[in-house]
């Protein structure tokens, strides 16, 4: 259990004191496990359980591994095909979660993110995880891993639980768990900087080409709002929808169609989500669409949107979606996130954080704003051209191979 995995970090941490170029840093704190007792939508008893596998810790000229079972474990993550096959669960993420292995010479591993939604009626559900209070620790001057986190989505949001629990599940609900990521090895700072490369999303202009606007795609209105994307849960489509309904309905525009590009395990729950505000008339959905359906909605769109919500993980992403409006020269609208913010800069404006009132606000700025949208979409297009564009990424991503392979 989760006490003899303590006891092998304890066992190397203190053997770090005599044989300090030995030990790697903390793991991620042992196996997650969650266990789902309960009926499929058929009315038949279920019975699963999943151990989720976490990272090392970075040792002596050895950078941490990432998304790895511990050491004391002979188990390894179930591919996600397996695990949908046998239970009444899907899938939504599958992950390493990003910058979670601690800062060092030689950097922690990264740990694994799952989040998982329950398609049964009912159940019981059990989870156990560890080193949330307590990260992995770091050695001789590394730092220690981010600890672990767990959410359940309850019908007002998602909340944070313990790190250990037992508790009832209802039919399509979800959680997400993070696993802690390893501690670092040595001082961060004496991390060489000639092996440190940053390689961006950046978009082909290429494959991005401008286009005369498609006039049926607007269905006789005077705008078109545009998204290109996945389907998720992760991608915030619920806030653009309520976005939607705060234009069309409250502000009284009948004057706006949003076109939305893209397919995924949410699609069909959207759909009835548009049904249910009252707005499956202005709204839109492609499905997944071949490059030239995408071509053609965001060439039409008047402002473009990124819904994602704000969480750990979105806001230090480039989303790929941002580039590709700002290639064809789109004005953006999209939450307040760090990366966002940077990849767009003056091409976007920026709603408040998870706030679908104040994006439908911010889009009904732009689209009564026809000469601030040209500049905004002129700047993107410039910062596209001259500083994002692939050929500017893919001299690093080649750096970065030579490096790892030059010993």
């Amino acid at each position: 259990g989760v006490s003899g995995f303590r006891l092998i970090d304890a066992a190397f941490g203190a053997l770090a004191q005599a044989v300090p170029q030995k030990p790697r840093g903390a793991g991620e704190g042992g196996t997650s496990s969650y266990s789902i007792g309960g009926y499929d939508a058929e009315g038949r008893y279920v019975l699963f359980r999943e151990a989720i596998m976490g990272s090392w810790g970075g040792g002596y000229q050895r950078e941490g591994i990432d998304g790895v079972a511990n050491p004391a474990s002979n188990s390894s993550n179930a591919p996600i095909e397996m695990v949908e096959n046998t239970a009444p669960i899907r899938v939504e993420r599958y992950e390493l979660v990003q910058d979670s292995g601690g800062p060092g010479t030689w950097r922690g591993g990264c740990g694994v993110g799952r989040q998982v939604r329950f398609l049964g009626e009912r159940a019981t559900f059990q989870f156990r995880s560890d080193r949330r209070k307590f990260p992995p620790f770091g050695l001789s001057g590394g730092k220690p891993g981010v600890g672990s986190n767990m959410m359940i989505e309850e019908v007002d949001g998602w909340k944070q639980t313990p790190t250990k629990f037992t508790r009832g599940f209802n039919h399509n609900q979800a959680f997400v768990h993070h696993q802690a990521g390893g501690g670092g090895y040595g001082e961060a700072l004496l991390r060489d900087p000639a092996r440190v490369f940053v390689v961006r999303s950046g978009p082909s202009l290429e494959r991005l080409r401008l286009m005369p606007p498609v006039e049926a795609l607007r269905k006789g209105r005077k705008y078109l709002v545009g998204y290109v994307g996945v389907m998720g849960a992760q991608e915030g489509l619920p806030y653009l929808l309520r976005a939607a309904r705060r234009i069309i309905r409250d502000k009284g525009r009948d004057d706006v169609q949003f076109g939305l590009v893209g397919g995924g395990p949410e699609l069909e729950a959207l759909k009835l989500l548009a049904v249910e505000l009252g707005i499956a008339d202005y709204v839109t959905f492609t499905g997944r669409a071949p490059d030239q359906v995408l071509l053609e909605v965001l060439n039409t769109a008047d402002v473009c949107v990124n819904a994602d919500e704000y969480n750990p993980m979105n806001d230090k992403s480039t989303m790929n979606k941002i580039m590709e409006y700002m290639a064809l020269g789109k004005p953006i609208v999209q939450f307040d996130l760090a990366e966002g913010r940077f990849s767009a800069q003056d091409a976007s404006v920026y709603a408040r954080r998870n706030d679908a009132d104040d994006m439908a606000d911010r889009i009904v700025e732009l689209l009564d704003d026809p000469a601030r949208r040209a500049t905004m979409g002129a700047f993107g297009r410039k910062r596209v051209e001259n500083e994002l564009a692939w050929p500017y990424e893919e001299p690093k991503l080649l750096a970065a191979y030579d490096c790892l392979w030059a010993k």
